[in-house]
């Protein structure tokens, strides 16, 4: 009977070492719970995320280019492709009745217009060429002078660089302006505008063209301006008048800010042209602010600082 009772008081000694074997239990389990959700979680959730961060966003890509129409770009460029297929050289046409503000001189002169369109491999090109014919129709009396105008503006487009950028371009002259014209001057506002497919704006400009005829010459404006520094110090003080350009220009900028790029010191002159009643310049300006405006001032301020071909 001694024996039975010391063998019920050991027991309770195997009760720590069943709850040892239970712990051990317990953390072999959780041990590989947590390794099935690793290998789970790596295999299933983290390659997901990666598709879902690169393939939706290549899928909304082309679900954005298709919704807002960058297919149709691309087949209306195909058909305007298909359209001018025979157009992979230079194209003229004569439009005469597309020149704003034509005006003829008392012999009879007149300017009218040559369009040219070139499509190249990474952007489309427009030139309005204007061109001045004489009262008899004899193209080689002002042959040498609408060459000029030409190479002029070709050299234009040319500096403006948006051939060398290697991006898709569109450039265009939007509009020709003759102001004056006489049977022995000419002048002429060229504006137009360009789009490179990686700027956030196009670029929006204005230059002006003015020639003698009689000469068949295009001229300078430092030619044209005697005294740049008096037409600058009227300006300053307010003197020109705005005739084209941004609404509310002026609460945007200050004559001061306009003018300040331009120093006759350094050759450096706004484009300048002419009118029936006075003197005025182009002045450029960022795209912001419209990208160029005209100011002008009647030649009774100007008489003596700046050619007047109405004299």
């Amino acid at each position: 009977m001694a024996n039975k009772r010391r063998s019920k008081k050991k027991e309770p000694a195997n009760v720590p070492l069943l709850l040892l074997i239970l712990a051990l239990c317990v953390v072999v389990i959780v041990v590989i719970v947590t390794v099935t959700d690793r290998n789970g979680g790596s295999d299933d959730t983290d390659p997901v995320s990666d598709i879902v961060a690169d393939g939706t966003d290549d899928v909304e890509t082309d679900q954005k280019d298709e919704t807002t129409g960058t297919d149709k770009t691309y087949e209306d460029t195909s058909d305007s492709v298909e359209d001018t297929e025979t157009d992979n050289v230079t194209e003229t046409e004569t439009e005469p009745e597309d020149t704003d503000g034509q005006t003829s001189s008392d012999d009879g002169y007149t300017v009218d217009t040559e369009v040219e369109t070139q499509k190249t491999d990474n952007g489309d090109v427009t030139i309005v060429y204007p061109t001045i014919k004489d009262p008899e129709n004899n193209d080689e009396t002002t042959e040498l002078l609408n060459k000029l105008i030409k190479d002029y503006m070709d050299q234009k487009f040319k500096y403006d660089g948006v051939t060398d950028t290697g991006s898709e371009y569109t450039y265009e002259i939007t509009d020709t302006v003759t102001t004056i014209l006489t049977d022995e001057f000419a002048s002429i506002i060229i504006k137009g505008r360009y789009y490179i497919s990686d700027t956030p704006n196009p670029t929006v400009f204005a230059y002006t063209i003015n020639c003698d005829i009689k000469a068949s010459a295009i001229i300078s404006a430092s030619d044209l301006v005697y005294d740049f520094g008096d037409v600058r110090n009227l300006f300053l003080n307010g003197k020109f008048t705005l005739t084209e350009g941004m609404e509310g220009l002026l609460e945007e900028t200050n004559y001061e800010d306009m003018i300040m790029e331009y120093r006759a010191e350094y050759g450096v002159y706004p484009n300048v042209y002419f009118t029936e009643s006075g003197f005025g310049m182009v002045i450029d300006l960022v795209y912001t602010l419209g990208g160029y405006a005209l100011f002008e001032i009647p030649y009774s301020s100007v008489e003596d600082v700046v050619f007047c071909p109405v004299n």
